[in-house]
């Protein structure tokens, strides 16, 4: 699991790492700076492990420092976000429900529509593994023979499917390390992933995929 491969230390690093980089950090791509304003509020530096931050914490906050994350190209910090949402067991965390934000700014809206498909892809997978959100229900078997049993998977929310892609004019003016020769975004060079691929953005995925 996530805890294994980057222990509390860990982790609290590289939130750490994430917000003093957001604060000095420029980006083209209109970061929020949600976790700057996060950061002002709460002294401790991994927020998700404090209990009144979660209990207020919402799916769409989550999108956000996916997105901001992803926007800054500080993939280290994606798998502790992901691993948090996925084990939020509230039905409103379902990946389907998470709502729409009517982004006014359309290249942030498309890589959040593009991040909500991806998670969906993601949970499935791991729910296709007998991972389960709710850690509790994990299945274990005594034998490689055993029966798989089935799971409902979830999906993407329904306002993602109107998302168009990024059209290169909203692109022409950016830095030219984040365009390529084809006009497209370039979040991460060589990526291949098919959600962001046909909205014109490009990158990988992996970092949603760690168990």
């Amino acid at each position: 699991m996530l805890q294994s491969l980057f222990p509390i230390h860990t982790r609290i690093s590289l939130w750490m790492q994430l917000v003093r980089f957001i604060h000095t950090y420029e980006s083209p791509l209109c970061l929020r700076g949600s976790l700057i304003r996060l950061s002002h509020r709460h002294r401790h530096p991994f927020l998700a492990l404090l209990y009144l931050f979660r209990a207020r914490d919402t799916p769409l906050r989550s999108l956000y420092r996916i997105y901001e994350a992803m926007a800054a190209r500080q993939y280290t910090a994606i798998p502790a976000e992901v691993e948090y949402f996925w084990h939020q067991v509230r039905r409103s965390w379902a990946v389907h429900r998470i709502p729409d934000p009517n982004d006014s700014d359309p290249i942030r809206y498309a890589i959040l529509a593009s991040i909500a498909e991806e998670l969906a892809d993601a949970f499935n997978w791991r729910l296709g593994l007998e991972l389960r959100r709710d850690i509790t229900k994990n299945i274990y078997h005594e034998s490689f023979d055993d029966e798989l049993p089935p799971f409902v998977p979830d999906g993407a929310p329904c306002w993602t499917s109107s998302l168009p892609a990024v059209d290169y004019h909203l692109i022409e003016d950016l830095p030219d390390n984040l365009r390529d020769s084809s006009d497209k975004l370039v979040l991460e060079e060589g990526g291949e992933n098919a959600n962001f691929a046909k909205r014109n953005i490009v990158t990988n995925s992996g970092f949603f995929r760690t168990v």
